[in-house]
């Protein structure tokens, strides 16, 4: 998850060993990984926003995972992003991945 209104929430800073260390540790895990989203949030911050969504969407596209963007504050996109998680867990056993 990353804040939309702070780059530093995810994509720089310590954010560096979540991508480059939990990430590689869960695709490792036999049976493969669990399912993952990228989830940014704040977007009702828009106006402050310093998070690039294509800079969402490349790093979601390496981890082959969907991206959503919600905001807790409102709701919006709240429920898309649980249904996504539960569409790719469903996936995931359907083909035995989990």
């Amino acid at each position: 998850m990353y804040r939309m209104n702070k780059v530093a929430s995810t994509f720089e800073n310590n954010s560096g060993e979540f991508r480059n260390n939990l990430l590689p540790s869960l695709a490792a895990l036999n049976p493969p990984s669990p399912p993952i989203i990228l989830v940014g949030n704040k977007i009702d911050l828009l106006d402050i926003c310093e998070v690039d969504r294509g800079l969402a969407e490349s790093l979601a596209k390496q981890w082959h995972c969907p991206v959503v963007e919600t905001s807790a504050l409102t709701g919006k996109n709240v429920h898309e992003a649980f249904l996504k998680l539960v569409q790719q867990t469903i996936s995931k056993i359907e083909y035995s991945d989990i």
